[in-house]
């Protein structure tokens, strides 16, 4: 096996970002988000899921956490 293995490619128009290395976090929705601590560094992908204002956290093709905006309405 390779050391490092390749960054998952996502969809033309996805909403990417990359997780902290420090914190295992990411940037979405004016705040910070934390992700499991093995997705330190990675490249993530945010898709919206059924419900408004939820997304979901993906590594490739497996969601890996819940993103919830609803409760930032004010």
């Amino acid at each position: 096996l390779p050391s490092k293995l390749p960054e998952p490619e996502y969809e033309e128009g996805a909403i990417v970002r990359r997780a902290s290395q420090l914190k295992a976090n990411l940037r979405f929705g004016k705040r910070r988000w934390r992700v499991p601590e093995a997705f330190r560094g990675e490249l993530l992908a945010i898709r919206p899921l059924a419900t408004d204002g939820q997304f979901g956290v993906y590594f490739g093709a497996h969601q890996i956490a819940s993103i919830d905006l609803r409760g930032d309405a004010k």
